[in-house]
């Protein structure tokens, strides 16, 4: 009777026997070795490629929240910036003196309208 012993990740073991069993062991020993060397990959490789990745994914989310963070600020100083810059020159010499003569033609023309018309500006205005 033939015997084949296999055990996990190593040499098989062959009974003299049948030209079967022979060929059959050889083809076992190489993929047993195949298994070997494929372990030996799996375990140094995998591993470091989870934990590259792993710290990629943290050091991108830490640098997208700083870049968030900075454009926030950014943003608030340009929009308080753009206020005060209005607020100046609204209030020059020069808008003021502007806004005074367009109240003034404003005043001008709606003096000139008859009665009924400036009513009818009137209703169209508050409608």
């Amino acid at each position: 009777m033939n015997t084949v012993v296999i055990a996990p990740l190593d040499s098989m073991v062959i009974r003299p026997g049948s030209e079967f069993v022979t060929l059959f062991a050889r083809t076992v020993n190489l993929a047993l070795g195949f298994q070997r060397l494929l372990g030996a990959v799996w375990l140094s490789v995998i591993p470091r490629t989870y934990f590259l990745a792993a710290y990629t994914a943290a050091t991108a989310l830490f640098a997208s929240r700083i870049i968030a963070t900075h454009s926030l600020a950014l943003t608030k100083s340009i929009v308080l910036g753009s206020a005060k810059a209005c607020n100046i020159v609204w209030k020059s010499k020069r808008v003021r003196r502007i806004c005074k003569q367009m109240d003034c033609q404003v005043a001008v023309r709606l003096s000139y309208l008859h009665k009924s018309s400036l009513n009818r500006f009137i209703q169209i205005v508050n409608r």
